[in-house]
């Protein structure tokens, strides 16, 4: 194959290869686990329209070094010096999808900037503009360039105009300051081989010719597609030694940590009709070196997290598994009758979190070599195409739900993919809370992060906190757990949000007898409730006006319909085990002679006037609630 290296062309990658071998470096996922996630995502998106299946092939094995040297000039000299009889290779073959289409010749600039041939081979980092895609094209794959030698080989076959193309063509992504560089005369480090069909070096292509094709598969094993198939199929060649990210068996070789990866981040869609009924999309199908992944039924714990997405998809519960809707009180989803999601969850014994083989649920999703026995919290979340996104342990997902110190609550949150977000949000970028949380993705889709420009949107905060809270109430449901202790101290007797009008209650300092002539001590303070309701944020606020001299403090108490409200010292002293389910996020006042300062328990603010003088401020004090069962008020009490 003939070699074209990478210019300061406006159409090459314009960055060094060192440069973009670290543009992906996430430390959170095995290298593994970041191939997987990557491939799988961009042939689901690739899809082709009514199909029933997906299917992604993934090959392990060795090739003969002798016949594929000699095909890229340049470097075949030092290919045969590094690499002598057989090498090993990874390829990934998806059928059912579209291919990599779009236009290839250099000189027809404007119709490359909608090609995914040319953005994946030629433009790493452009992004992606398909409805529901989103990211960056082929950043993800720079995992590719990094566990060889740093060459990867396309081969794709579209739908043309006229019955099919195939289309092969390899690139090499290396750092140019490297002793073991390939590439020795480069300044980039990046370069593709094709072949030319005149003498111009820009007069690049890929090659097209089937029986060329066909010839150079067979180095691997491997077969072009025929008949009516179209996809693609990625060999990465030259295979460094496999890197053991863990002792457990899924991580001391390649085939059993491709196979675990798969169901890690994609148990959802493994072979789930619900997934197809529920969605619309087409399932997926894997197979490892010709075995069938998730057949014939998904190892534990993917499997029962599977069962979680699709409770949580459906709204069906079970027995074990409980589902509530997750619903953003104003400015979140189109009305308030449209929910943001569902959450499924389930709390089990943690001697009953354990696989047939030994290994904890925990130890399987983290890949971690160690066993714990302590307790925890797990809330995985996933869109449309079924991909967990992250797997949040004991964070903001699950904050306030409490459990036995000898469980674990696991969880997994579906959003509504197709519900409308609040018409003020949306732009053209996006309309529904698919397209905002895929837009708020970053290049390795490790987590979902909100548009915080102009508007300050907060859905994922708000999803979060909304999440949370559903599981902090319904984990407190059954008497027979830890939380439970509430139940017995302030009784659950008053549910709901809280009401917008005379919210909560606003507390007086019991003031000191008379003085001579009866007037009232001038060092009273007092508290006065004005407004409340919901911020756009999600977060509950009171505005106030509060009364006194030079310094007071404002402590927040809760209670239940009909008992005593506790303070944040009287809640630790009697409930030590749980958190006090109201907390200060801000407080704002209009008066710039008054300092305020919050309490490390955040159940306090104090207000300091610094000329000694009476002061009458007016102020909002926003809170989050990790509960909606108990009533804050206000009490203010004057320092002397």
């Amino acid at each position: 194959m003939k070699i074209r290296e990478a210019s300061d062309n406006l159409f090459d990658m314009n960055q060094s290869g060192d440069a973009i071998l670290r543009s992906l470096q996430n430390t959170d996922f095995s290298i593994m686990d970041i191939i997987v996630r990557e491939s799988l995502q961009n042939a689901l998106d690739a899809s082709k329209a009514g199909v029933d299946h997906i299917f992604v092939d993934y090959r392990t094995g060795k090739f003969d070094t002798y016949r594929l040297n000699p095909e890229f000039e340049r470097i075949s000299d030092n290919l045969n010096r590094a690499y002598t009889d057989e090498a090993e290779f990874l390829s990934i073959s998806d059928r059912n999808t579209v291919g990599l289409n779009g236009q290839y010749d250099l000189n027809r600039p404007d119709e490359l900037t909608k090609s995914n041939f040319f953005k994946l081979v030629f433009g790493l980092g452009k992004n992606q503009e398909a409805n529901g895609a989103g990211g960056s094209w082929g950043l993800g794959k720079t995992s590719y360039f990094r566990i060889g030698c740093g060459i990867v080989i396309y081969y794709t076959r579209i739908k043309a105009e006229q019955g099919y193309e195939e289309r092969l063509i390899a690139s090499l992504i290396e750092d140019p300051r490297s002793e073991k560089r390939l590439l020795t005369d480069s300044r980039r480090g990046i370069a593709w081989w094709g072949e030319q069909r005149e003498s111009d070096k820009d007069d690049f292509y890929p090659i097209t010719d089937h029986k060329q094709i066909e010839k150079f598969l067979d180095i691997f094993g491997l077969k072009p597609y025929g008949a009516d198939d179209t996809g693609t199929t990625i060999i990465i060649p030259y295979l460094k030694e496999f890197e053991q990210t863990s002792s457990n068996p899924w991580g001391r070789n390649r085939e059993r940590a491709l196979t675990t990866a798969i169901q890690r981040w994609y148990a959802p869609r493994i072979l789930n009709d619900e997934y197809s009924k529920g969605t619309g999309n087409a399932d997926l199908c894997c197979k490892v070196n010709g075995e069938l992944v998730g057949y014939p039924e998904v190892e534990q714990p993917f499997g029962l997290l599977r069962d979680l997405y699709t409770a949580a998809l459906t709204g069906n519960a079970s027995d074990d598994i409980k589902v509530e809707d997750i619903r953003l009180p104003r400015s979140g989803m189109k009305d308030n009758k449209t929910n943001a999601g569902r959450v499924a969850f389930v709390i089990k014994n943690l001697s009953d979190a354990v696989t047939s083989n030994g290994f904890t649920y925990r130890q399987y999703i983290e890949d971690a070599d160690d066993q714990t026995e302590e307790s925890f919290k797990l809330v995985a979340f996933a869109r449309k195409p079924g991909m967990i996104v992250r797997y949040d342990f004991d964070d903001k997902w699950s904050k306030g739900a409490k459990i036995a110190d000898d469980q674990c609550l696991i969880a997994f949150f579906v959003p509504n993919s197709n519900g409308k977000i609040y018409e003020k949000y949306r732009t053209d970028k996006y309309d529904t809370l698919e397209q905002y949380l895929r837009f708020g993705e970053k290049a390795d889709h490790a987590d979902w992060f909100d548009q915080r420009g102009q508007q300050n949107i907060t859905l994922v905060d708000r999803i979060k906190r909304e999440t949370a809270r559903a599981l902090a109430n319904a984990a407190g449901s059954d008497e027979d757990r830890q939380v439970s202790l509430v139940s017995e101290k302030l009784a659950h007797e008053y549910a709901g949000l809280l009401p917008p009008n005379n919210f909560g209650k606003a507390g007086r300092s019991r003031p000191k007898p008379p003085s001579d002539g009866g007037q009232k001590h001038e060092h009273a303070s007092s508290i006065t409730i004005k407004n409340t309701g919901m911020d756009e944020d999600g977060s509950l606020f009171i505005d106030f006006v509060a009364r006194f001299k030079r310094s007071a403090d404002v402590d927040i108490k809760i209670s239940t319909q009909g008992k005593s409200a506790m303070s944040f010292k009287e809640w630790t002293k009697d409930l030590a085990t749980l958190d006090f389910p109201v907390e200060i996020d801000k407080v704002e006042i209009d008066e710039t002679e008054v300092n305020v300062s919050i309490a490390s328990s955040r159940a306090r603010f104090s207000l300091t006037n610094s000329n000694n003088e009476r002061s009458e401020i007016t102020g909002r004090l926003k809170l989050s609630l990790s509960s909606n069962e108990y009533q804050p008020e206000l009490i203010i009490k004057q320092n002397d």
